[in-house]
């Protein structure tokens, strides 16, 4: 059952919590705290102000998912400043007009259902149960009170619950859902031919002129893009920490304060037998309480609790474990459960208990009783705290005093390290792709080639660059952009034209096959000229495949002939090469096997789909609706 409720947090609409909450702490984290409060705002919506220090966390954050989603193919000089503005505008609005429809619609989050939220939060676990200090920690991190931090939750969950209505209340229709399970599982058979490009390139030729003229005619592709190098201060907490000492008497009083804490409440083991009952479906809640009754039956005649979770069990997580959830305290199962196994006794096997989730038989395995952690047992744990929590009340405060500074003497550093006696280090050089050493932070990028840093000459606002660590730098040294030497890209360029070339040579010869298959010759027969690769498919579904994602695609865009008329189809493909398809046959699947439990199963994932893509339109007509102000660069 703990996985099922795991998968309540973390399917689709538990990341979609997580990811405004996410995108809460990309808004709302340390730097807009240390921001300046006068600025004026860059957006409005419905009258609601989106300040300067918000929009520039989104456009960091943004920068940051698609290096993190592309990877090693992110290409910085293919982003400009420009898309990444408008994205993050759009992705502040949207969620502007998702919380404000929430509020007008009355979705309240109580202080219950967000303490029980946040202690289901798996980073803020240890050892399956809520770490206060691991709570404490991210707090600290974010420089930010419980207070403000809660606010913040309590706001992501309400837009959650508003874009949850539509994935609840999303149905299917029986025609809809056959017509779906249709297209999803049809099957196709096909064979195709693969022209190659390779073959193609030993007969081409590119000329020096051709080269020369790519490269004059595109030398924005061949651009050394700008490059600045930066001196900078940086603030860690962790070197704080290293100055802090804590005294046993100080230590004893945190003890005392920290005693009703350091209980450990009590936790029970259980395992159970999961009978999943289909919402909405009468006849199915009455058939699983019938048979979970039965196995209740069994256990009562003396058979194995653990040979029945094999048989009978619908919880996937704990299946394989016997059952087995492990311990767990008060408020990490559903009111239900919980009420059942903390009334049991080690060995008794519960009544049926009905929950959300079906019908559960509870076996009751084993109990911690709750004590008070001893002074030397918690004290190397409570110095570690201490500790943390000193250091990172200096952080905040020396944050607060290095944003002053760099704000005040914006032209220099040097108030800083008079002051501060921090140390001024030097970077390499950074483009706005990133670089060595500080140029790993996307944040810091953002802020260093950011029009008041990079064109203004002054000090970047505070930024955070890692876990209560912040950084301020300014440009120490600047090349503008220019276009790289020809010698040092012509064999690139070479390359690529023959590509080109080889890939249109192939494109025509393909056509020229193409035509006289449709004529009557084999597809087949055209295999052992000029290493063509001719290949078989039977059965492929559209979704799932060992072969090429783009060959595939094309093969369920073929629409089928009349009658047994067989037809082919050909295109070029990315990477140069050109396919010729022949569609042999389209094989639908046969809808009247399909089980209750199948049809239920399907139904439950459609209509999810069906209600994000509702939760979507919601969305845009929102955003079509709502008043919405977005500042030039000349109006701020």
């Amino acid at each position: 059952m703990l996985q099922a409720m795991r998968e309540r947090i973390t399917g689709v609409l538990g990341w979609a919590v997580i990811g405004l909450i996410i995108l809460t702490f990309a808004l709302f984290g340390l730097g807009s705290y240390l921001e300046d409060k006068s600025s004026a705002y860059v957006a409005k919506v419905n009258d609601k102000e989106i300040s300067p220090g918000q929009l520039q966390q989104a456009i960091e954050g943004q920068r940051a998912r698609m290096q993190s989603m592309m990877g090693d193919a992110y290409n910085p000089s293919l982003v400009s400043d420009e898309f990444l503005k408008s994205s993050a505008i759009d992705s502040v609005v949207q969620q502007e007009v998702i919380l404000q429809a929430a509020e007008k619609h009355k979705f309240t989050v109580s202080n219950q259902y967000l303490v029980n939220f946040l202690q289901a939060v798996p980073n803020l676990q240890e050892d399956g149960k809520f770490s206060q200090e691991k709570y404490q920690q991210l707090l600290f991190s974010r420089g930010v009170s419980a207070k403000v931090f809660e606010e913040d939750v309590r706001k992501s969950l309400q837009s959650s619950q508003f874009l949850k209505g539509f994935e609840d209340t999303a149905f299917i229709t029986e025609s809809e859902l056959l017509s779906a399970f249709r297209i999803q599982q049809q099957k196709r058979d096909f064979a195709y031919l693969i022209i190659a490009q390779l073959p193609f390139t030993e007969t081409v030729t590119v000329t020096d002129e051709e080269v020369k003229a790519q490269y004059e005619t595109n030398s924005s592709v061949y651009m050394e893009p700008e490059r600045v190098k930066v001196e900078y201060v940086s603030l860690r907490q962790s070197d704080l920490e290293l100055e802090i000492t804590i005294d046993s008497t100080e230590l004893e009083e945190y003890y005392q304060e920290r005693k009703e804490s350091l209980i450990q409440q009590e936790q029970r083991r259980a395992s159970h037998i999961l009978i999943d009952v289909p919402a909405g479906d009468d006849s199915a809640e009455e058939a699983a309480e019938i048979k979970a009754e039965n196995i209740l039956d069994e256990l009562l005649d003396g058979a194995e609790f653990s040979d029945l979770v094999g048989k009978y069990s619908s919880d996937p997580g704990s299946v394989e474990n016997d059952g087995d959830l492990g311990f767990f305290g008060k408020g990490a199962m559903v009111p239900e459960f919980e009420a059942a196994a903390f009334s049991m006794a080690i060995g008794d096997i519960s009544e049926l208990v009905r929950s959300q989730f079906g019908f559960h038989i509870i076996k009751l395995t084993d109990i911690k009783a709750s004590k008070m952690k001893a002074f030397e047992e918690a004290r190397m744990e409570l110095e570690a705290e201490l500790k943390n929590n000193q250091a990172a009340e200096v952080f905040y405060e020396k944050s607060e005093q290095l944003t002053d500074l760099s704000y005040e003497s914006p032209g220099s550093l040097e108030a800083v390290v008079e002051d501060m006696g921090l140390k001024i280090d030097q970077s390499d050089w950074l483009n706005r792709g990133g670089g060595p050493g500080v140029g790993q932070f996307p944040a810091l990028l953002a802020a260093i080639f950011s029009e008041d840093v990079l064109e203004s000459g002054n000090n970047s606002t505070t930024i955070e660059v890692g876990q209560n660590e912040v950084i301020v730098a300014r440009i120490l040294d600047r090349e503008s952009e220019k276009i790289k030497p020809f010698e040092s890209v012509e064999g690139s360029i070479n390359v690529s034209l023959l590509n080109e070339k080889a890939g249109e040579q192939a494109k025509v010869k393909g056509e020229e096959l193409l035509a006289q298959a449709r004529k009557g010759t084999s597809l087949k027969s055209f295999e052992q000229l000029d290493k063509r690769t001719y290949t078989e498919v039977k059965d492929a579904l559209r979704t799932v495949s060992e072969h090429s994602r783009d060959v595939v695609d094309a093969a369920f865009k073929q629409q089928p002939g009349a009658g047994s008329e067989t037809v082919y189809s050909g295109q070029a493909l990315p990477n140069g090469d050109y396919v010729i398809i022949r569609l042999d046959a389209v094989n639908e699947p046969d809808t009247t096997t399909l089980t209750d439990t199948e049809k239920s199963q399907l139904r439950r994932g459609f209509e999810r789909m069906f209600g994000q893509t509702q939760a979507a339109s919601a969305i845009s007509n929102l955003k079509e609706n709502a008043v919405v102000e977005i500042l030039s660069d000349t109006d701020e």
